[in-house]
């Protein structure tokens, strides 16, 4: 009797890019080296924290970027879009329409996904709070958070630090990421200041 040939489980995966800042007023122009990642489509995948930020819109490779999750409707915020698989570097740019003085962005991509379409995400403006995110198994997660003051620390639960630095001498921000391996995800960002800013955070697969 012959065995079917069963296809082998493809997990996605997520990958830190890199980041960038402006502490002129906008509109902000950022771009990102993603040929490290090329080969097939992704999702690309933008957090980021302005001072004062009224955001007005966020272009991503040509495009409208979609949003994943703000915080109130507010700082911070994630957005993403689909890349096609030759596209090497990914140019932003964010538009406002107030008088923010800086914006700093961090970029991850996620590939060898189900979907696109995100599996849930969530946001709190309290520190060292969880998020619980629905979640699948052999997906990913990726989460942002900032505090008001330079020069701290951020510890995270549930998924990897990826960066974590100061934002022109105000402002500390954090990216993480990680896979999923359940129904669930609980992630906490821990800010070591008392002035934590929100935290986003979304699940893929």
């Amino acid at each position: 009797m012959l065995m079917p040939i069963m296809s082998p489980v493809v997990l996605a995966s997520v990958s830190y890019v890199g980041e960038d800042q402006s502490t002129s007023d906008g509109p902000y122009n950022f771009s990102y080296d993603v040929s490290g990642s090329t080969g097939k489509e992704r999702v690309f995948v933008l957090a980021f924290i302005g001072e004062g930020l009224s955001l007005s819109g966020v272009t991503i490779d040509g495009g409208a970027g979609d949003l994943v999750e703000d915080e109130g409707g507010g700082n911070p915020y994630m957005y993403q879009k689909v890349i096609a698989a030759e596209t090497s570097t990914v140019n932003v740019t964010i538009t406002e329409s107030g008088s923010s003085q800086q914006c700093k962005a961090v970029a991850w991509v996620i590939s060898d996904y189900n979907s696109s379409t995100k599996v849930d995400s969530g946001e709190t403006a309290t520190n060292a709070t969880n998020i619980v995110l629905t979640s699948q198994s052999g997906g990913v997660c990726i989460a942002f958070a900032v505090d008001g003051r330079s020069g701290k620390t951020f510890t995270w639960t549930g998924v990897t630090e990826d960066v974590d630095s100061d934002y022109d001498g105000d402002f500390t921000y954090s990216g993480a990421s990680g896979n999923t391996s359940g129904a669930s995800i609980t992630v906490n960002a821990n800010s070591s200041g008392s002035n934590f800013d929100g935290c986003v955070a979304a699940t893929w697969r």
